[in-house]
C-alpha cells in the first residue's frame, strides 16, 4: 500500500499485470498493488529480478511514484498514470492457478520454436499468442508496408484458429459440457494472450455465440459483434481509446457488413472469392482508424493479406 508517512512510496505485495520489457538497461512491467496500476520500472538487480517474472505472477516491491505523461491511447493501455522506479523487486514464486497454466503454455511454445533463429522465434511467438517483445524494428516496418502489422500480434483470427483445432474434442460433447469447454478454452488461449483488445472482442463474440446456441437464441454475426462490443465497454470503457481494439471492431463490422457487397462473384473459386471479400471488406472499414493513425495505406496490402492469411493459419496450427 502507500505508506502514509511517505505518500509517494508504495511497499507491498503485487501482482505483475504485463509481461516485462525492456528499455535501454532497464526493465518495465504494469504491477497492481492494492487495486491500484502502476507502470514498474526498475535496474541493476531490482530490473533483473523484475524480468524473470512473467504476468500473473506476485512480487514484493518498494519504490517511489511519479507522475506518468503518455498519449491517451497509452494511458487507455496500461490503465495508469502513475510510474513507480523500484527500489526492490522479490519474487515470491507464487502465481494464480490460471496463470500458471496460461504461462505454462507460453513456454511450452516457445521451447517447440528453439531451433528457430531468434528473429524467427519473435514472429512466431507473435503470430501466434501475440508476444512481440523480440521483434526488430526492421521486421516491423517491413510487416507494417505490406499492410500485415496485424499478424505480428495476435488478433482475432486467432481465435477462430483455437476453435478449430480443438472442435473434434468439443464436438464429442454434451451440449452443456461443450459449451463450458469451449468457455474454459477461450478463457486459457485470452489470458495466454494477455487479454488484448483484438482477442477480447473475438473472446467474446465467441463465448456469446456458444451460450445463444444453448439458449436457442439467434446467434447472427452482426448481432454478436454489437452485443459483445456493448458489454465490453461497459466492463472497460478505456478499451474505446485503445486502436487495436478500433481496428478489431472495424474489421469485424467490414466483414459482417460490407463482405457480400465487395465480393467479386465473377471469381469461380469460392475460396478465393470469399478471401478477397473478406480482405477487401475488411481493408475497407479499417482504412480511415489506419489512415488517421499511422498514416497512407499501400495497396498491397490486399493481395498480401490473401496469400499471408492461409500461411499465418498454419503456422497457428502448427504452433
Amino acid at each position: 500500500g502507500i505508506d502514509a508517512a511517505r505518500p509517494d512510496t508504495v511497499a507491498g505485495r503485487a501482482t505483475v499485470v504485463t509481461d516485462p520489457t525492456r528499455f535501454g538497461t532497464g526493465t518495465s512491467a504494469v504491477i497492481r498493488v492494492d487495486g491500484t496500476r502502476y507502470l514498474a520500472s526498475g535496474w541493476g538487480r531490482v530490473g533483473a529480478a523484475l524480468q524473470r517474472t512473467s504476468a500473473g505472477d506476485r512480487i514484493d516491491v518498494e519504490g517511489s511514484t511519479s507522475p506518468y505523461v503518455a498519449r491517451r491511447a497509452r494511458l487507455a493501455s496500461l490503465h495508469t498514470g502513475t510510474r513507480l522506479a523500484l527500489t526492490k523487486a522479490q519474487p515470491t514464486g507464487s502465481t494464480a492457478a490460471l496463470w500458471h497454466i496460461a504461462n505454462g503454455v507460453r513456454r511450452h511454445l516457445v521451447d517447440g520454436a528453439e531451433h528457430l533463429s531468434p528473429e524467427r522465434r519473435a514472429l512466431f511467438t507473435g503470430i501466434v499468442y501475440g508476444d512481440d517483445r523480440g521483434q526488430d524494428d526492421l521486421l516491423a516496418s517491413d510487416f507494417r508496408l505490406a499492410g500485415l502489422t496485424h499478424l505480428l500480434a495476435v488478433s482475432g483470427q486467432n481465435v477462430a484458429y483455437v476453435l478449430l483445432i480443438a472442435r473434434p474434442l468439443l464436438e464429442r460433447l454434451r451440449l452443456h459440457h461443450r459449451w463450458i469447454a469451449t468457455l474454459a478454452v477461450l478463457t486459457v488461449f485470452a489470458t495466454v494472450t494477455r487479454f488484448e483488445p483484438s482477442v477480447l472482442r473475438a473472446t467474446a463474440m465467441a463465448g456469446l455465440a456458444v451460450t445463444a446456441r444453448l439458449v436457442g437464441r439467434d446467434g447472427s454475426a452482426g448481432r454478436l459483434l454489437a452485443a459483445a462490443v456493448t458489454l465490453l465497454l461497459l466492463i472497460d470503457p478505456l478499451l474505446a481509446h485503445t486502436v487495436a481494439f478500433r481496428l478489431s471492431v472495424a474489421a469485424s463490422a467490414g466483414i459482417v457488413w460490407l463482405q457480400p457487397l465487395v465480393e467479386p462473384a465473377w471469381i469461380r473459386w469460392r475460396w478465393l472469392r470469399e478471401s478477397l471479400g473478406v480482405t477487401v471488406a475488411a481493408q475497407l472499414a479499417v482504412a480511415p482508424i489506419l489512415v488517421s493513425t499511422f498514416g497512407p495505406v499501400s495497396l498491397v496490402s490486399i493481395p498480401a493479406n490473401v496469400a499471408a492469411a492461409p500461411v499465418a493459419g498454419a503456422t497457428m496450427a502448427w504452433g
